[in-house]
């Protein structure tokens, strides 16, 4: 269950920053609003949702981590460090 849980939290979160990944990085200077705008409700919310769920999967018995906050975010940057792989192997 938990895995099945942090696979859909990575393709979502994955989902939304990827695509538009790169007009951000060759927009910023036009639109200097829109990176935070897009951290906020992407890779932020997918992270608080997955920090939010913890709770639930330490209460199970799945997950074992002291520190819902500092898990969520090594998650996070297992997650980001895959799909850059991912995107530099398709190059």
């Amino acid at each position: 269950m938990l895995a099945e849980y942090l696979l859909e939290v990575a393709v979502d979160q994955l989902t939304v920053l990827l695509a538009p990944r790169r007009m951000v990085i060759g927009d910023v200077e036009r639109f200097p609003g829109l990176s935070n705008f897009l951290y906020l409700n992407g890779p932020k919310r997918a992270m608080d949702r997955l920090a939010s769920a913890g709770g639930h999967y330490i209460g199970t018995g799945a997950l074992d981590t002291p520190d819902t906050q500092q898990a969520t975010t090594q998650f996070n940057w297992i997650a980001m460090s895959a799909a850059n792989q991912c995107c530099d192997a398709a190059r």
